[in-house]
């Protein structure tokens, strides 16, 4: 596969609108008052809460989401979920997806980075690297090797990916 092909093929922009302002919760406070923490620490980073999810139930949300998607977003609790990333999430290659779709609410910092790798050993080579802007919609590889870098603090997003099996 040449580089452009892959690079097509880790990180993409759907034509997804944004998200009415109306389902976007602005803090964690706000997101534990209301929905289920569904998964944490699934990346095996250090800490409890480096990787926490919600899952989002809010029928109204769901109806304005489901059009775009070709996947039941009620199938899993992680199918449709909030997510906060801490900075400690080091270079991986996601479990239980292929693809992931994020709308990034608070990138973590000022100049963070989405880094993608030919491998997730520690002298791997970076293959791609995307400044991914906040509230639009993106697509990623996550079986690619990567790791987001340059984070300064929590990282705030929506997240929607189909759930596939543990390998």
């Amino acid at each position: 596969m040449n580089l452009l092909t892959l690079r097509n093929k880790v990180y993409q922009e759907p034509a997804i609108p944004r998200i009415p302002e109306k389902f976007i919760l602005g803090s964690i406070a706000e997101i534990e008052e209301r929905y289920e923490l569904v998964t944490t620490n699934h990346h095996g980073t250090s800490g409890w809460d480096s990787f926490l999810a919600w899952k989002i139930d809010d029928p109204d949300f769901i109806k304005w989401a489901q059009p775009y998607f070709d996947f039941d977003l009620t199938e899993h609790k992680r199918t449709f979920t909030y997510q906060a990333m801490m900075p400690e999430v080091t270079k991986h290659k996601d479990v239980h997806r292929k693809y992931v779709y994020n709308y990034i609410l608070d990138a973590g910092g000022d100049e963070v980075d989405t880094v993608f790798f030919d491998d997730v050993t520690e002298d791997a080579n970076e293959l791609f690297r995307f400044r991914i802007p906040t509230h639009k919609w993106n697509r990623l590889h996550v079986k690619t090797p990567h790791e987001v870098v340059g984070q300064t603090k929590r990282r705030l997003g929506i997240t929607v990916c189909k759930v596939t099996k543990q390998p």
